[in-house]
Formats: C-alpha cells, structure tokens, sequence
C-alpha cells in the first residue's frame, strides 16, 4: 500500500506524464502527493546556476501550475 507520493516537476517533457502516473496511482491508494520543484545544478558554476534557473523557471512554474490544477480537478489531496 502506497501512503504518499513524493513528484518530481522538473518542466521536462515528461512532466505531464509523471503528473498523470502519480494522480492515477493516489485515485487508486487513497492517498496525497507532494510535488517537489527539480532543478539539477550539480557541477555548474554560479553563473550557469543563475542562467539555468532563469531558463527553467518558467517551465517550473507550468509544471506546478499544471500539477495544482489536475490534482484538484481529480479530488487528490497535495
């Protein structure tokens, strides 16, 4: 039994998968998700961290925006 999931919204293109597995699968085992903003700056400098974060912040925020939007539309706590 599944007590809670933890989601990764990284703004790739699998997001909205990721998104669709996890509300499938809270449905199924009654429980909340928790999605959590991915950006993987391991080995950059602080410049490039600046420049990814800039770049992937608005796909970030799409993928939290989406998240909040399906998790309410299906009745899933988040």
């Amino acid at each position: 039994m599944i007590k809670k999931i933890l989601l990764g919204l990284g703004g790739t293109p699998y997001t909205s998968v990721a998104i669709q597995r996890a509300v499938e699968l809270a449905k199924r085992f009654e429980t909340e998700i928790t999605g959590v903003p991915i950006v993987d700056v391991k080995g950059l400098t602080k410049e490039m961290v600046a420049q990814r974060v800039r770049v992937t912040k608005e796909k970030i925020e799409e993928a939290i925006s989406e998240f909040e939007s399906v998790c309410a539309a299906a009745g899933i706590k988040y």
